[in-house]
């Protein structure tokens, strides 16, 4: 391979590949451990490949195959259900990733300048750095927390434990360590550090994912009382006919069936599951759903859209029946999805 492809290589395509290797361990793939060892070599790429501009360029690679291949999503909400011509919805979709990505090319750059000894910049300093971007993009700009590394090891992972005590971005920082601490064990043994330096970051690993283990053993949680009864509704209705107004009835038909067919004390259907405003709901519905709740001792959660003025809309969770009626307006709507951003 000559200089010129060696760099290309290792500058984009190599970065942009493990990028997209890493949505494997998100749903509905579900493996954990591959994302530590692409981070891994992620950082090992940073360390071999020297110069302030290649480093953004290595992240911003990464970050172009993880968020390209992860929120593909975006182009057909705007396309497929948005209406947005194709080229335009591309466009869009490529403009996200890119800004995405730009977090990760960040982290890339920030870590050379920070000028740490090897391990310990592998090892700590990159690994704060990424946590605190992903905490960065999760409220800058309104917030855009999907694909942080944490949430691919929340199913049968070593690092799964960390959650209940320092949430998403703890799990990300201790997976990171660990591939930190996996990259500077791979420094020592195939790039001559100096003997002993090699040690420590294999005792950080085994502390790391020990130290998670051990939190999974932990119940965190315990019952209180007797156990309740919860039904779960699903009308299967799918978004191509969900907001058609000539299919509204036939919603209203099938969610009304599933909830007086309930005997459950708590009785849950899904986000928007009533495609229509709730001042526009007929008011013999809600009293009919309502007055089943309550003659069963019973908390309906219907997931309706509301409208509070003539420019603002919300989605909402109304509760009806036993208890006192309540309203939870969701708070960080779905860029793309439920808002175009600066439209």
């Amino acid at each position: 391979m000559t200089h010129g492809l060696r760099a290309v290589w290792l500058s984009f395509v190599a970065p942009a590949l493990l990028g997209v290797a890493t949505t494997f361990g998100y749903a509905p793939f579900y493996v954990p451990w591959l994302p530590l060892f692409t981070l891994a070599l992620l950082i090992i790429l940073w360390q071999i490949t020297p110069g302030k501009g290649n480093a953004a360029l290595i992240g911003l690679a990464f970050g172009l195959g993880l968020f390209g291949s992860g929120v593909s999503w975006v182009y057909v909400s705007l396309h497929d259900y948005g209406g947005m011509p194709a080229a335009l919805a591309i466009l869009c979709s490529a403009l996200l990733s890119l800004i995405l990505a730009s977090y990760i090319a960040l982290v890339g750059w920030l870590q050379t300048v920070m000028r740490a000894q090897a391990s310990v910049n592998m090892c700590f300093v990159i690994p704060a750095l990424w946590a605190l971007f992903e905490w960065l993009r999760g409220w800058v700009f309104t917030g855009f927390p999907w694909l942080s590394i944490g949430y691919s090891q929340t199913t049968h992972s070593w690092f799964a434990g960390f959650g209940p005590v320092f949430g998403i971005y703890g799990v990300s920082l201790a997976l990171m360590i660990a591939a930190g601490a996996l990259a500077a064990i791979w420094n020592a043994v195939y790039l001559s550090t100096p003997k002993g330096r090699g040690g420590w970051p294999l005792a950080l690993l085994l502390i790391v994912v020990s130290g998670s283990i051990a939190l999974n053993h932990v119940n965190w949680t315990s019952p209180l009382g007797p156990p309740i009864s919860v039904s779960l509704l699903q009308g299967n209705i799918t978004q191509d006919i969900k907001w058609k107004p000539e299919t509204i009835a036939s919603t209203l038909q099938t969610y009304r069936k599933l909830i007086l067919a309930s005997t459950s004390k708590l009785i849950i259907t899904p986000e928007t599951a009533l495609p229509i405003f709730l001042d526009q709901l007929p008011e013999e519905y809600i009293a009919e759903v309502s007055n089943h709740a309550r003659s069963q001792g019973s908390d309906l959660l219907i997931g309706i859209p509301e409208t509070t003025s003539a420019t603002t809309y919300h989605n909402s969770v109304i509760s009806l029946g036993n208890s006192l009626g309540q309203t939870y307006r969701k708070n960080h709507l779905v860029p793309f999805s439920e808002f175009i951003p600066f439209k």
